[in-house]
């Protein structure tokens, strides 16, 4: 939250300059952080393997075609009866397709660093 709230201060080219050193020291400082709790995790067991990972990605790719499909439902009851066949075609196969692709593409890569 510090890295971001720095961040936020800078305004243009200079402030970025101005504040470099703090950005980095606070970079540094959650790498550390972020390296030390990998380590913890993994001493202790909590990392999760492939499978949970892929099952997690399910549930989770599960959980927004519900969404999906219950907010394209809302926006074409919203749309002109002339209109309404063709938004209904895309947004029940093209846009729920591109969705579906983006997230098994991320979950698969999620899964390959598990």
């Amino acid at each position: 939250m510090l890295l971001e709230f720095t961040m936020n201060k800078c305004k243009d080219e200079s402030d970025l300059i101005m504040f470099s050193p703090k950005i980095s020291e606070l970079v540094m400082k959650i790498e550390k952080v972020v390296t030390s709790a990998h380590r913890l995790e993994n001493n202790m067991g909590e990392l999760l393997d492939k499978m949970a990972a892929m099952q997690l990605g399910e549930e989770i790719v599960q959980l927004i075609s519900t969404g999906i499909t219950d907010y394209t439902q809302k926006i074409i009851a919203l749309v002109p009866e002339e209109n309404k066949a063709q938004v209904k075609e895309i947004m029940e196969s093209e846009l729920i397709d591109t969705i579906a692709t983006g997230l098994a593409q991320t979950i698969g890569a999620f899964g390959e660093v598990a």
